[in-house]
């Protein structure tokens, strides 16, 4: 006997923005952040590796976000007269070589203890 099943299933979506997608439908309720949050972690089908990853970027993207405008103010020039070290203008190779050993140290460091 050959027996017929319902080839009728819920297929989750394969992309973020899928699931996006599929949460907005049903959940009206929620606000786009919240729609995003849930989106991400029904995506990302594990919560330990979910929360692990976003609390890691959401940390590199405060760390570093937090320091770009204070660059861009060094660059102008108009606060130099009250640097502690006047005489020591770092230059963009050295910020650069600082910003990629910061980033090393927190790839090497940090994110091992999230998990």
């Amino acid at each position: 006997l050959r027996m017929h099943r319902n080839s009728t299933t819920l297929s989750t979506p394969e992309t973020y923005w899928g699931q996006f997608e599929e949460i907005s439908k049903y959940n009206t309720h929620l606000n786009v952040v919240e729609r995003l949050w849930t989106a991400w972690y029904a995506w990302m089908q594990n919560d330990v590796l979910a929360t692990g990853i976003m609390s890691f970027m959401m940390h590199e993207l405060i760390y570093f976000g937090r320091s770009l405008p204070w660059i861009f103010i060094d660059s102008l020039g108009f606060f130099k007269n009250y640097k502690i070290q006047s005489n020591k203008v770092p230059s963009l190779r050295e910020q650069w070589d600082c910003a990629k050993f910061v980033l090393l140290s927190h790839f090497t460091v940090e994110l091992p203890q999230i998990w």
